[in-house]
């Protein structure tokens, strides 16, 4: 009889001693899963730029999924938009007009002579005809010729060269000499203004020593 109790006690011990056992490795196991579903790193679902020219959508999962490319570039998760414009006639810079598509591209462009403005050429500026007459006035100037030792009167004033070398000239006006002139500039005397146009020297025997000049 003592036996068979001692045998039952050892029976309860074991059984007992197992079911804690079982229980401890249930308990790990589930710590072990709690703890791997804490490591997994979150990530915000969102566009992110791959390449210089792809982009992905990156998951909460932080996988990526969908896959874009971008023709023009990526930057910051965009694909970058083509560049745009206002379609219409316009100026293109000061001298041409023409139609601008919304691609920014030009179309029927047209040379403008006198300048663009408002999309539009414009006109030829007018010109009145005493504009004209007062041009023609400044491009027509009389001209005389003077020799060396050749005195010319000038109103109540004498004109002669006082001395002259190849291209430039020394000229007296009623006494009063100048300094060297070249062709173009200007000497007052008196009440007149000679300018020098041309200055004429030749070297040979009998050759012609002159200039060319106009009254101011």
């Amino acid at each position: 009889m003592k036996y068979l109790l001692l045998l039952v006690l050892i029976s309860l011990l074991v059984g007992c001693n197992a079911d804690i056992s079982q229980e401890n490795v249930t308990t790990n196991e589930t710590s072990d899963i709690i703890n791997d579903s804490l490591n997994v790193t979150a990530c915000t679902e969102q566009w992110t730029c791959i390449s210089s020219t792809i982009r992905s959508l990156r998951l909460d999962n932080c996988s990526l999924s969908i896959r874009e490319e971008c023709n023009l570039g990526c930057k910051n998760g965009n694909c970058t938009l083509p560049k745009s414009c206002e379609p219409g006639f316009k100026c293109k810079g000061k001298h041409y007009t023409g139609f601008q598509s919304a691609a920014c591209d030009w179309v029927s462009t047209k040379k403008c002579d006198y300048g663009c403005e408002n999309a539009e050429c414009l006109p030829k500026p007018n010109v009145t005809i005493s504009e004209v007459e007062e041009k023609v006035e400044e491009s027509v100037v009389a001209s005389s010729t003077i020799s060396f030792g050749e005195e010319v009167i000038i109103g109540n004033s004498s004109l002669e060269i006082y001395f002259i070398e190849e291209g430039k000239v020394k000229l007296t006006i009623d006494e009063r000499k100048s300094n060297w002139l070249v062709e173009g500039d200007s000497f007052t005397g008196s009440d007149i203004t000679i300018q020098v146009h041309e200055i004429l020297v030749q070297q040979h025997l009998g050759g012609k020593q002159q200039i060319s000049y106009s009254i101011k």
